[in-house]
């Protein structure tokens, strides 16, 4: 048994051909170990953020095609209604 290296937590054996790797709990962490801990936390922190955004400005955007269609189909209509009265003046 042959010790490769160690890693935070991590002991890696190589038994000839077999290699494997050992979980050990360390008490401390190292100071990277947290800084990478508490960067991942706030990017985390900024994705549901960021997600909470886009779902906002979805529900706005569908409402603003809705009133739209709205709108364009109340037009129309009156247009429709327009142009048969003008029509009936005629006949």
């Amino acid at each position: 048994m042959r010790l490769l290296f160690f890693t935070d937590g991590l002991i890696y054996f190589n038994f000839g051909q077999l290699s494997t790797c050992i979980l050990m709990k360390t008490k401390t962490k190292t100071p990277f170990a947290e800084s990478f801990d508490k960067r991942q936390l706030e990017l985390k922190n900024v994705v549901l953020s960021n997600e909470g955004f886009i779902k906002d400005t979805d529900i706005k955007i569908e409402r603003a095609e809705r009133k739209a269609r709205d709108e364009q189909l109340a037009c129309t209509t009156l247009t429709r209604r327009a142009f048969f009265i003008s029509c009936e003046k005629f006949v």
